[in-house]
């Protein structure tokens, strides 16, 4: 199975009770699926990466960051490094239920986030760095 991170920000969307949120993230492909990460911190405190289906914007997972890491991911290179390090725990996921199942699946969320939301918007390319100036 091949993986790969985006190393461009990217404003993704995902789907919550009330419809799709804008987030920034990066796009990973993971044996031909693509998926959203997306730091967020969680309601309860701490932080967490969110990994979302691009096509629904459903969540698939999320894995808890360690505050340590969170301070150590001070530039984008580490922090594609940290992601690089948990893509390889979705891969693993999508291994152990099937790619075939792992897309059904999917293409199901995708139906019906359509149906309860409508039609999810296009993610766009996020140039953090001219925004920040």
């Amino acid at each position: 199975m091949s993986v790969s991170i985006d190393p461009q920000e990217m404003y993704v969307w995902l789907a919550c009770e009330d419809g799709y949120h804008k987030f920034v993230g990066h796009v990973v492909e993971i044996d031909g699926i693509k998926f959203s990460i997306v730091p967020m911190e969680k309601e309860n405190g701490g932080i967490e990466i969110v990994f979302s289906d691009l096509k629904s914007g459903s969540r698939l997972l999320a894995l808890p960051i360690h505050a340590i890491e969170v301070a150590l991911c001070n530039t984008k290179e580490r922090t594609l490094a940290m992601f690089n390090e948990r893509v390889w725990i979705v891969k693993d996921l999508i291994h152990r239920f099937g790619r075939k199942k792992v897309i059904r699946s999917i293409n199901e969320k995708t139906m019906y986030m359509q149906i309860k939301y409508g039609e999810m918007p296009a993610i766009e390319v996020c140039h953090i760095e001219e925004e920040m100036e």
